[in-house]
This record gives C-alpha cells, sequence and structure tokens, in this order.
C-alpha cells in the first residue's frame, strides 16, 4: 500500500506541469474552448484553471488526515474526468482542436490524448480508495525507509529521463532559442545574419525556396499547425500587421491540409503550405514558429517558437518599419 503513494504524486506532478503550462496562456484555454464547441460561459472559469490545478496538486501532497485526502482526490477525479469527456468529444471533430491540457503547447488531440487522460483518472480512482484505506502522502512519506526512498528516487529519475527522450524525439526546441531575434525593435540591428537555409514550400500548389520568395520582397512567415489557443492568437493578428507593415510580405504557411486550413482559418486566403512539417521540423518543429526573410538572401530574425515570441517579433519589425509604436488591436 505504502507504494501506491506514486499514484497522488504523479497526479501532482501532471497538474503542476499543466498549471505553470496555462499560467501565461490564458488566452489559449478560451480558444481551446470556443474550438471545442464548449459552452459560451465556460470562457471567463477556464482562465481560473491553472491556479486550481496548482492548488490541487499542492492539496494532494499536504492533506494531513485522509478525509481532507479523499475530498481532494474526489475533485481531481472529477476535473480528469471532466477532460476526458471533452477531449473524447473533441475526437469527433476535423479538423481536431488542441485540448489546451497544457496551454500553449498543446497540440491536436489524438487518441494519445485520450488515453493519457483515462489513465490520469484511473490514478486519481487509487487515490480515492488508497485514501479511504486511510493513507495521505504525508503519512506515505514518513514511513519510507531508506530502501524505499531509493525506489522513488530512481522513479523520479526515469520519469525525467523518459520526459527528456520524448521532447528530444519530438524536436521541441528550447522556450527560447539562442537565434531567436530580440523583442526590442533597437536590438534587431544587433542579430547574427545568416543564409536562409533551402528549405521549400508549395506556393499555389508549387514547391518553392524560402530564398525564392524573399528575392523582391522581405518576407515575415508565420508557420501554423492547428486552430488551438495560442496559434489563433497569432493569425487574428496577421491582418493587423500586413496592414502596418506593407513594406514586408507578412505570410501563413499551413503544415496542414489545404481543406483543414481552410476549415480551421475560413477567414484567411492567402497561405502557404509546408507538407508533413518538414520544414518547421527544420527550424525547431515547435508552434506557432515565425521567421524573418531579408530580400539580401540573409535571415533577418528568428526563427522565433511560441505565441509571444511571434508575437514579439512581428511588433518590433513592424515598430523598427516605422518608427512607432503598432497600436492596439
Amino acid at each position: 500500500m505504502t507504494a501506491l503513494v506514486t499514484a497522488p504524486l504523479l497526479l501532482a506532478a501532471v497538474l503542476v506541469a499543466a498549471s505553470v503550462a496555462k499560467w501565461n496562456a490564458r488566452d489559449s484555454l478560451v480558444s481551446a474552448t470556443q474550438l471545442l464547441r464548449l459552452p459560451a460561459v465556460l470562457n471567463r472559469p477556464v482562465r481560473w484553471l491553472p491556479p486550481i490545478e496548482l492548488a490541487l496538486a499542492i492539496a494532494l501532497v499536504v492533506a494531513p488526515v485522509s478525509p481532507a485526502f479523499i475530498v481532494v482526490s474526489a475533485a481531481v477525479l472529477a476535473l480528469m474526468l471532466a477532460y476526458t469527456a471533452v477531449v473524447a468529444r473533441g475526437l469527433t471533430f476535423d479538423p481536431r482542436p488542441s485540448c489546451g491540457c497544457f496551454g500553449a503547447v498543446g497540440s491536436p488531440i489524438t487518441g494519445d490524448t485520450l488515453a493519457r487522460n483515462v489513465v490520469l483518472s484511473g490514478l486519481a480512482a487509487v487515490s480515492i480508495g488508497w485514501g479511504v484505506a486511510g493513507w495521505t502522502v504525508p503519512g506515505a512519506l514518513a514511513d519510507l525507509d531508506a530502501t524505499d526512498w531509493a525506489w522513488l528516487g530512481a522513479l523520479i529519475v526515469t520519469a525525467a529521463v523518459v520526459r527528456w527522450v520524448v521532447r528530444e524525439r519530438a524536436g521541441l526546441p528550447p522556450k527560447r532559442p539562442v537565434s531567436a531575434a530580440p523583442a526590442e525593435a533597437s536590438d534587431i540591428d544587433d542579430y547574427q545574419r545568416a543564409p536562409i537555409p533551402p528549405l521549400m514550400v508549395l506556393q499555389d500548389g508549387t514547391p518553392t525556396t524560402l530564398a525564392a520568395l524573399a528575392r523582391t520582397k522581405a518576407q515575415l512567415l508565420i508557420w501554423v499547425t492547428c486552430g488551438c489557443g495560442g496559434t489563433r492568437s497569432v493569425v487574428d493578428q496577421v491582418d493587423r500587421w500586413r496592414e502596418a507593415a506593407p513594406a514586408i510580405d507578412i505570410q501563413l504557411v499551413s503544415t496542414m491540409s489545404e481543406g483543414s486550413t481552410e476549415a480551421t482559418y475560413p477567414e484567411q486566403r492567402r497561405w502557404l503550405y509546408d507538407l508533413h512539417g518538414q520544414a518547421l521540423a527544420s527550424l525547431g518543429g515547435a508552434y506557432p514558429a515565425a521567421l524573418l526573410l531579408g530580400a539580401d538572401g540573409l535571415l533577418a530574425g528568428g526563427p522565433v517558437f511560441g505565441e509571444a515570441d511571434v508575437t514579439d517579433l512581428a511588433e518590433a519589425v513592424i515598430e523598427q518599419l516605422s518608427g512607432a509604436p503598432l497600436p492596439d488591436a
């Protein structure tokens, strides 16, 4: 029974990770709610999910008596079941939206997403049963001997290694890549320029190199892989950016099929396509992503990844070109 302390500990770790990822991406949660076609009344409450998840994680670990632990575990189970139901519903949509489970880093939901939530729901159910038997995390940890602590440490190391390997295989870049352009317009001149990489996208169905796109006009390319959270927030600003910066060509690059792209963003008619995300994978693989191409054949900014950095790059470039801050949307 002592070994079952891993169930609430794993749940607490997942809740903390989810909370941290969502904390500064509240708009992503609202977008995910809309994409999943949930009632509009949930748009405001979902913004409270990060602190709720963090509070539940802490309560799971510190609850001093089993009745309190049971209540917290039941609340976690209810949350996990709600997430599972939302994901199951989202699997019936085409294109599939992001569940927003991990904020801005969320990806389009799959069967794996559903399976993960089912497992987490099972862990919450195990935690309830463990609490009914009279156990709590502080009590169980107090009973551990040196061998038990060694096993628990090995479990933590194993989880960390698995997470690292999965991240490497997914090609996820650091939060702020070394090559990212500075957010401040005054610092863009310090950007270390390099030749435009020999990558290709489809333009009107014809393969075109990035360098060819920029032969006559600087290009700000923004990669889109779904209609989820931070990605939609970036796309929603593109028309405003285009109007503010006619000196450069701001183009959206989709890694989705043409049909899925048009269904997800019917308001946007200008698209380049990066089939299977091959060019995006070469840049780092995360989304949304942006790359600024100079008309002289050299990179002028990026690559940058994530809603905040893509927005910073676009607005810094526009500010430098216009000499004035970009007006608020």
